[in-house]
């Protein structure tokens, strides 16, 4: 009986041994739960231990950063590269033509034609026509200069006689023979009629978005034969302008 009554005395107290156990036990609360089901829910919809979705990685986005700066760097300075080739040419050169054609001394345009400068002025000599009721081999043309460049442009002097010349320089000049002679082999000579007037207009300066067109008024008497070379060579701004520029040259050939 003594027995009996002890085993039901242990029995007793491991039960309420393992009863208080179980009491001081942590149980889960409703927010460690709720955040133990986000963290499982981000590991399923990423890789496999990465946690990243489908987001980029920061070693992507370096390389996209460095690419698109590679890219502007480089038309930067293409951009720059085109402006020095024009500062150290002092946009003054005359661009050339797909057929070569320069206006150059050696080459000498057509009638018609036009010369472009490189800061945006250009020249263009129009073509001859004979002037009804004048004497023999008196022949009219035009002269026009069109200035797309970023500001105003002298296409002249101040002084209205030299801005003109039929045998020296001049910021406009126009003379019977060829392009290469300072005078005409075969004789030819020229008479520039309105030459007084063609230089007052010159004197003016050229505002930016603005063209002039200045009338020529010519006789010619060939030396032998019945044609006589004309040249008109012109240097906008003349020897003593701002922008160092190339002489634009042409030539054409006119009967008496």
């Amino acid at each position: 009986m003594a027995d009996t009554d002890e085993h039901g005395q242990v029995a007793q107290e491991t039960a309420a041994q393992t009863a208080a156990q179980q009491h001081a036990a942590p149980q889960p609360t409703a927010e460690s739960a709720a955040r133990g089901d986000t963290e499982d829910a981000g590991t399923a919809e990423g890789e496999p231990g990465s946690g990243t979705g489908e987001r980029m990685s920061g070693w992507e986005i370096g390389c996209l950063v460095a690419l698109l700066t590679g890219i502007g760097l480089f038309i930067l300075g293409a951009l720059l590269l085109a402006e020095l080739e024009k500062g150290l040419d002092g946009y003054g050169q005359i661009e050339g033509d797909a057929d070569g054609t320069t206006a150059s001394v050696a080459a000498p345009l057509a009638a018609g034609a036009t010369a472009r400068y490189e800061d945006g002025l250009s020249v263009t000599v129009g073509e001859a026509e004979r002037v009804a009721g004048a004497a023999r081999g008196t022949y009219r043309f035009t002269v026009t200069y069109e200035n797309d460049a970023d500001g105003e442009l002298r296409i002249g002097a101040r002084d209205a006689v030299a801005n003109v010349s039929e045998y020296g320089d001049a910021p406009l000049v126009v003379r019977a023979g060829d392009s290469l002679d300072d005078t005409s082999l075969d004789g030819s000579t020229s008479d520039w009629h309105n030459s007084r007037a063609v230089g007052r207009k010159l004197s003016e300066p050229l505002g930016e978005d603005e063209s002039v067109t200045v009338p020529v008024r010519v006789t010619v008497r060939p030396g032998d034969g019945h044609q006589a070379p004309l040249t008109v060579a012109v240097l906008p701004g003349g020897e003593h302008s701002t922008v160092h520029r190339d002489t634009a040259y042409w030539e054409m050939t006119l009967r008496a």
